[in-house]
């Protein structure tokens, strides 16, 4: 009895070790982090990124509020 119940307590202190290793190694989802916020180069607003507008223009990805800031910032 006493070889299973040391048993079992080594197989729990083990599971409590990884569990905390394993843990640490993993990246924050999205939601950990909060809402990324980019700023629109034509109007200078901020807005989520999920809501923005992505343009690849002059080798680089920027991210607008709305299409007429799109047109105004290509006019540039």
């Amino acid at each position: 009895m006493r070889i299973i119940f040391l048993a079992l307590l080594l197989f729990i202190v083990l599971y409590l070790i990884f569990s905390l290793f394993s843990q640490s190694n993993q990246k924050p989802n999205e939601d950990d982090l909060g809402t990324e916020m980019v700023k629109d180069p034509n109007c200078k607003t901020f807005i989520q990124k999920s809501e923005a507008i992505r343009r690849y223009i002059k080798g680089n990805y920027h991210y607008f509020c709305s299409s007429k800031c799109v047109k105004e910032f290509k006019k540039k």
